[in-house]
């Protein structure tokens, strides 16, 4: 599985990272463009203090052992920062929750699907008060 970082920097500082894994046999560049996609749309509701950057390399890891099967690199730069305004983000202990869904753990790891069953979560930092949205489904 492809792993894909984004480093994101608060007004509290640097050191927040979004850790993803993505099927290795699509091109990275596609995963990393559809990525870079969901975090621009998602800044909207962040402050231009809040930054996010999709790193160009990263690692291969096998999902049966979870150990290093090489590395990938692709230079296409994506980053932004937040488009919001009139009002100061929530700390950092406050974050947007993305709902995932997935159906199955393969040695201790979600793998994530269309049409699964069991639920995960990714954090987001930066958000603001009044940049809570409403989920595109009941769940």
């Amino acid at each position: 599985m492809r792993e894909i970082i984004t480093d994101w920097t608060t007004p509290a500082g640097g050191g927040f990272v979004s850790v993803m894994y993505f099927d290795p046999t699509i091109l990275v560049e596609t995963q990393r463009a559809a990525l870079g996609s969901l975090w621009s749309a998602i800044d909207a509701g962040m402050p231009p203090s809040v930054s996010w950057v999709v790193r160009t390399e990263g690692r291969v890891l096998s999902s049966e052992t979870g150990t290093l099967t090489g590395q990938w690199t692709e230079g296409t730069v994506y980053q932004d920062s937040g488009d919001a305004t009139g009002t100061q983000p929530l700390p950092d202990a406050v974050q947007g929750l993305i709902r995932w869904r997935t159906d199955s753990v393969v040695r201790g790891r979600f793998h994530l699907h269309a049409d699964d069953h069991q639920r995960r979560g990714l954090r987001l930092p930066g958000r603001l008060r009044s940049a809570d949205l409403e989920p595109a489904h009941a769940a």
